[in-house]
């Protein structure tokens, strides 16, 4: 398998950027993996504030869920997500992930046709 085939699956199948790194370039690579980052950290805002939510409902009714219990009001709090900014987080590490690839991709086939 030649060197950008393997960058291209670790970029697609791994982590966006690191194919970018794998073929040297590391200021593209770094671009990625920080607008991943980025996008993960706001994805992690709005999962963390769910979190706390239920866990201040527990303590505020004095009661203690079993895991069951507090897996379905995690499961209605997911599905109920109304947060711009985990939208736009979601749609970063998307399009962080598809940019990488269409970078490769294009590189690639620019540097195969040298």
């Amino acid at each position: 398998m030649n060197k950008q085939k393997k960058a291209l699956l670790y970029s697609g199948l791994g982590f966006p950027g690191i194919g970018q790194f794998m073929a040297k370039r590391y200021i593209r690579g770094g671009l990625f993996v920080v607008a991943v980052l980025v996008g993960l950290g706001m994805i992690m805002v709005e999962v963390v504030s769910q979190a706390q939510a239920i866990v201040d409902q527990m303590l505020a009714s004095g009661q203690f869920y079993d895991f069951v219990t507090m897996y379905k009001k995690a499961r209605l709090a997911a599905a109920n997500i109304d947060s711009s900014e985990y939208y736009w987080g979601l749609g970063l590490v998307g399009a962080a992930w598809l940019a990488s690839i269409v970078d490769l991709l294009y590189f690639s086939s620019e540097s195969q046709s040298s």
